[in-house]
Order: structure tokens, then C-alpha cells, then sequence
């Protein structure tokens, strides 16, 4: 049974939000899906050693209610309960799939920025698998409280 992993930081877009290169509050941000024929991490930087769009090489095509460059986030906000913590959330993803798809990743990358930085990634199955969803609604969700993720400042 496959397991979701929980959504991830790039340790390179961290380094970006914490020096006001990347402003989420502004910026349009768009989640893509990737087969398995490109493993990401926490550490990947690509060939361009700058963790941008331009660097996978995995994103599904255009086909079967997937269209290739992502959807684009609704409701995006960043809630700041303290000085030091910000939490990163939007609208659920949505996309309604016309036939199975097959992929191992779901990534989010700011559109908005220069450079289309890759912002963080969850892994679908964690057991080193991919998933099917058949026909239908594929819809993935922020956690109510912790968002898609968060990070905090000192």
C-alpha cells in the first residue's frame, strides 16, 4: 500500500525565503506532478545548481485531465501566528482526471519568481513506488493546521 510522505522544504528555497528572495504572499505558485524518472530531495539543486522549473525533467505531460506546467494555486496566504513562524497554505489542489495517471511526486514552484524556484515536494509513495489515481477528482489537501508547510525565523 503506498504511503504519502509528507510535503518538504528545498533546503535551496528555505535559504530564498529567509532572505527575501521568494515572497509567497505575492507571488503566483503552481503544483506539477513527476513520474519517477527524476528523483528529487531536500538537497536538489538541478543542473542549473539553482533548484528552478527549468531543472526537472520528470513533469507528466499534457494528457488525461493533467496539463504539463501545473495548476495554479487558489487562496494562498502565509498566516503568521508569532513573529518567528510563518505557515504556508492555499486552496486543496485539484485536478479532474479523464483517465489514470501515474506519478511519484507532487512538487510546488513559484511561477511568479525570476527563476521559477522550486519551493517543496512530497513523495506519493514513500515505499519507492508511484501512484494511480483512476478517473475522476485528484484532490490533495494542506494540513488545516501546519499548511503545506512552514518555517520559522530567529
Amino acid at each position: 500500500m503506498a504511503v504519502q510522505g509528507a510535503f518538504f522544504w528545498f533546503d535551496y528555497s528555505l535559504k530564498k525565503l529567509l532572505d527575501g528572495t521568494l515572497d509567497l504572499d505575492t507571488q503566483t505558485i503552481k503544483a506539477v506532478l513527476l513520474s519517477n524518472a527524476q528523483a528529487v530531495n531536500r538537497t536538489f539543486l538541478g543542473t542549473s545548481n539553482n533548484a528552478q522549473y527549468s531543472d526537472l525533467t520528470g513533469e507528466l505531460a499534457t494528457a488525461n485531465g493533467y496539463t504539463n506546467g501545473g495548476f495554479t494555486l487558489t487562496g494562498v496566504g502565509i498566516n503568521r501566528p508569532s513573529a518567528a513562524l510563518s505557515i504556508f497554505k492555499s486552496d486543496p489542489l485539484a485536478w479532474t482526471l479523464t483517465s489514470p495517471i501515474t506519478f511519484k511526486y507532487v512538487l510546488l514552484y513559484s511561477f511568479g519568481a525570476t527563476n521559477k524556484d522550486l519551493l517543496m515536494v512530497a513523495d506519493m509513495d514513500t515505499g519507492g513506488g508511484s501512484v494511480t489515481p483512476a478517473a475522476g477528482l485528484l484532490q490533495m489537501n494542506p494540513d488545516p493546521t501546519n499548511g503545506w508547510g512552514y518555517w520559522s525565523q530567529p
